[in-house]
């Protein structure tokens, strides 16, 4: 009790001093107060946060799109810009108003047409519009609605914009898009639109607050400028449903789901631009809320692609089940037992700032089962680019399905509360970017691509974990890699390694207790090094989750000394006992 008590008036004391210094003071302050509260447990191989893993980097130059040169998603037809509509039908959904080329009525219950006869307008369910007109048109709404927008039918393309407008509907979707043809969703510059769904239906069971049967545009008034913003509200299913792809050009959404999934489509998701709050807090068992998901299915015509393409914007995910994940069931694959035409259930992130957080807690049994994964592409995951912040409560980053999992560049930070940082079920390529991964308790690690190829080829990098690890591949490893044992760098504190000029190589401050560490560096060039324990660094510039990307520019002082030498592409730091990859913490099938 005595050694409680002095721990927080020694807390308290500091707590006075420090918050009379400088600029730099909050950070110390939180920084030695962990420490003290961590320095009074005992150690163990738990990888919890103890302290808040620091960043000074910025994700923002991140958000710009590249999906100009992202030939992967380069479509010409999904440029609005490339579309000229004949004719725009203009709809007071407050004063349920419509008028077209001339034309004006008010909306009721009996059909009234225009454009001879080619558009049918009633006030079915709230407004039901059918298109046989041999033209592209765009309907224009302002005002209010009680009720469902529907196209029920269109012979061509169309587009729907958004003017200031307010959908609550009354017994179904806020937008029921029946048509397969192309849709555009317009949000002008400066306005404001809401989208709300039924928790009950009755009449129109469609299964989003936005449903659609074709392809989906969500763009401002050209792709490439800047919209207005739209917000999303589901309570019956999903927030944005497509049987094809949507599309999400520069605008801002706030999709909300209550139910099920927040964006959810067929066949493919493509996210060009834009900034979205994406909420999913629906916890019915075994089909908790996800923020992006596709399920793809088979397709001989080439539709069925089943994956996510990530291009820019700036993307905040919190979700009980999966944020993002592209996925494929092959209990539901009906149509032949090939494997000719599956989807590719892949995610692909050329650029953007990605933020996801889950925050279900993972269980499977008796058909039933959540797995609260960050990013999941079941088919294989790519990130060539991007700035991304995973905190889940299963896998950070998950591919399954003996795929690969590759890390080109960008920079990713990935913890788990639960299970491993990184987990995939092939093979596991790190070729360059700044990676920080910390995984959780026995059996779960940093890094887990069973007994896979674990090839490590460049980029600045470090994963936390249990010894229950994979071990990089020699054969496939080209960049100097270390593998350190708890004993050997201290937690809790920051540490670097430095090479025979005394100049810094390599730094981070570990905010867990651990095993197993591993990391990499293209400055880790063979050699003698000393690692350095317990070391003070006054800059905190150019600090990614507590790894400094630029350590030869920073300063340390004290700390405790030892000798290392590097001689080949994998080293050893310490006694390290590996039991091998294993899964852990049920919760997924994979």
């Amino acid at each position: 009790m005595k050694k409680i008590n002095l721990i927080i008036l020694s807390m308290l004391l500091l707590f006075t001093f420090l918050s009379c210094s400088n600029d730099n003071s909050s950070l110390i302050q939180e920084y030695l107060i962990q420490q003290m509260i961590s320095n009074s447990k005992n150690s163990s191989s738990s990888s919890k946060l103890l302290l808040t893993p620091y960043t000074s980097i910025s994700g923002t130059s991140y958000k710009t799109s590249v999906a100009t040169s992202a030939s992967q998603t380069y479509n010409s037809d999904d440029l609005v810009e490339n579309t000229t509509f004949a004719y725009t039908v203009s709809i007071d959904l407050t004063n349920m108003g419509a008028s077209c080329n001339g034309t004006s009525f008010t909306i009721s219950s009996t059909d009234q047409t225009l454009l001879s006869d080619t558009i049918t307008i009633n006030s079915s369910n709230g407004i039901t519009i059918t298109s046989t007109y041999n033209g592209y048109i765009k309907y224009s709404l302002t005002g209010n609605l009680n009720g469902t927008f529907k196209i029920a039918a269109s012979d061509k393309k169309y587009a729907i914009e958004l003017n200031n407008t307010t959908i609550s509907a009354t017994d179904g979707p806020a937008l029921n898009l029946s048509s397969k043809k192309r849709t555009f969703i317009i949000i002008p510059a400066n306005t404001t639109n809401t989208l709300s769904d039924s928790t009950s239906r009755t009449t129109d069971t469609s299964k989003a607050a936005i449903f659609s049967k074709g392809q989906l545009i969500f763009t401002g008034s050209t792709s490439s400028a800047e919209g207005g913003t739209l917000t999303v509200n589901a309570s019956y299913k999903h927030g944005i449903y497509s049987n094809d792809y949507v599309r999400f050009q520069n605008a801002t959404f706030n999709i909300n789901s209550s139910s099920r999934d927040c964006i959810r489509s067929v066949n493919r998701i493509i996210i060009d631009d834009g900034t979205f709050a994406i909420n999913g807090t629906g916890t019915t068992q075994d089909d908790e809320s996800k923020g992006i998901k596709v399920e793809g299915e088979e397709s001989e015509d080439g539709k069925g692609l089943g994956d996510i393409v990530i291009n820019g914007g700036r993307i905040d995910i919190n979700t009980v089940s999966k944020g993002i994940t592209a996925a494929f069931d092959s209990d539901e694959d009906g149509d032949t037992s090939s494997t000719t035409y599956d989807p590719a259930a892949t995610v692909t992130i050329n650029h953007g700032y990605i933020t996801v957080t889950t925050t279900g807690t993972p269980y499977e049994g008796d058909g039933i089962s959540l797995s609260p994964e960050g990013i999941e592409g079941k088919g294989g995951l790519t990130i060539n680019d991007g700035y991304i912040v995973i905190n889940s409560t299963d896998d950070c980053i998950n591919v399954s399905n003996s795929k690969n999992l590759t890390i080109n560049n960008g920079y990713v930070y990935c913890y788990s509360s639960n299970n491993d940082a990184i987990d995939s079920n092939g093979n596991l390529y790190l070729n360059g970017g700044v990676i920080v991964a910390t995984g959780t308790t026995t059996p779960e690690c940093a890094f887990d691509c069973d007994n896979n190829t674990f090839g490590v080829t460049g980029g600045i990098l470090i994963g936390l974990g249990t010894s229950n690890y994979s071990s990089p591949t020699s054969s496939a490893t080209t960049q100097n890699t270390i593998q350190a044992s708890s004993s050997s760098i201290t937690a809790i504190q920051t540490f670097a390694i430095c090479n025979s000029s005394g100049t810094p190589v390599f730094a981070y401050t570990i905010p867990c207790y651990y095993d197993v560490a591993i990391l990499s560096s293209p400055l880790l060039t063979n050699g003698t090094y000393t690692l350095v324990n317990g070391v003070t660094i006054d800059n905190k510039d150019s600090v990614f989750y507590g790894l400094y990307t630029d350590p030869s520019a920073v300063s340390i002082s004290g700390g405790t000394s030892s000798s290392f030498t590097i001689s080949g592409n994998i080293t050893t730091i310490g006694t390290i006992s590996n039991n091998g990859p294993q899964e852990g913490t049920p919760g997924r099938p994979f």
